[in-house]
């Protein structure tokens, strides 16, 4: 479990920094302006915003104030994408058989929310044609 859960950390620093870096781009900044008005050098902030070495919550504050960003948006948009990407978290482990019919209601409709198509004809014989044929469409 430590080695998802190291799997999940570095995944959200890598798609935090390229939120943080769409969020400069889209409230008209570049990264080197940034960087020289906030002090740091531009190589320093390029490695943040790639996470190589992830970037200090302070400093992403700091960015995100001094270019008028909500640093909770970025970080909701980072942790959406990593929701969808690598799934819940804690994963869910529970045996279907031990729920009750309102609660396996439950559980699929958070999976219907999410986008997760992996339900989508489970006993189909084409599923997997139609996965091929809809690859977009979530797994």
């Amino acid at each position: 479990m430590a080695n998802n859960i190291q799997k999940r950390s570095e995944r959200f620093a890598q798609l935090f920094g390229a939120e943080l870096k769409g969020t400069i781009a889209s409230h008209g900044y570049s990264q080197g302006q940034v960087a020289d008005e906030l002090g740091h050098a531009r190589s320093t902030m390029s490695k943040w915003l790639n996470a190589k070495p992830p970037i200090d919550v302070a400093v992403a504050r700091k960015i995100c104030d001094y270019i008028g960003a909500d640093i909770s948006d970025v970080t909701n948009s980072a942790n959406k994408r990593l929701h969808d990407e690598l799934g819940p978290w804690p994963p869910i482990t529970v045996n279907p058989d031990a729920l009750s019919e309102e609660e396996k209601k439950r559980l699929i409709m958070e999976k219907v929310r999410r986008g997760d198509m992996s339900l989508a004809a489970n006993y189909d014989p084409d599923k997997e044609a139609e996965r091929d044929y809809y690859p977009d469409a979530g797994a």
